[in-house]
């Protein structure tokens, strides 16, 4: 018979913990400007927006344009940047963000996302009894990774998170992929 043995390390300081309520120690993160005149995000030393290096190395700043018309594109925004620090926290830094809105106004602000999860738990819409226990119980050794989303809209800022958590109930009968849950949740958001 195949026994699994857990590795600790992979589950960082979640190892051997109460899996309710979910928590994350790893996450990915991918952000989206639109309807700025020029945008900046920086995380994890990555820039998102839409600033780029000119052929010397200055910023050359674009517009960003409205969201797509016609479809959900926030049904199929994915985060891709994988965040793992090799000091053990989870968030590496702030999100530093440089704007301009749409009727010229230039912003700078600093986002601490530990700000907004202190406790590392993890925004979703499945209730405890809808979980199921067996995958509930690998999570002390393989946790959920969750995206965290942002959006810059002009002169909104809204984070979002999105994890795959399995339940027992079918969303759509016989099909059993329904079970897998991946909603985008709103978790915060602020205006300047």
């Amino acid at each position: 018979m195949l026994t699994i043995k857990p590795i600790p390390e992979l589950a960082g300081p979640l190892y051997g913990k109460e899996p309710w309520p979910l928590r994350f120690h790893t996450h990915s993160f991918s952000a989206k400007s639109l309807n700025t005149l020029a945008s900046a995000i920086v995380y994890n030393n990555f820039m998102f927006g839409k600033r780029k290096a000119g052929i010397y190395g200055e910023p050359v700043d674009s517009p960003s344009g409205p969201p797509p018309e016609g479809i959900d594109w926030k049904k199929f925004w994915k985060a891709g940047h994988s965040i793992i620090t090799d000091d053990g926290q989870t968030f590496p830094g702030p999100v530093e963000m440089e704007w301009i809105s749409l009727d010229g106004v230039a912003h700078r602000t600093s986002l601490a996302l530990e700000e907004i999860f202190p406790d590392r738990q993890i925004h979703h819409r499945v209730a405890r009894s809808e979980v199921k226990d067996a995958w509930l119980e690998t999570l002390s050794f393989h946790p959920v990774k969750p995206e965290i989303l942002l959006e810059l809209n002009d002169r909104t800022v809204r984070v979002y998170m999105r994890a795959m958590i399995v339940s027992n109930i079918e969303t759509r009968p016989g099909d059993p992929l329904s079970c897998l849950r991946n909603e985008l949740v709103e978790v915060w958001a602020q205006s300047y």
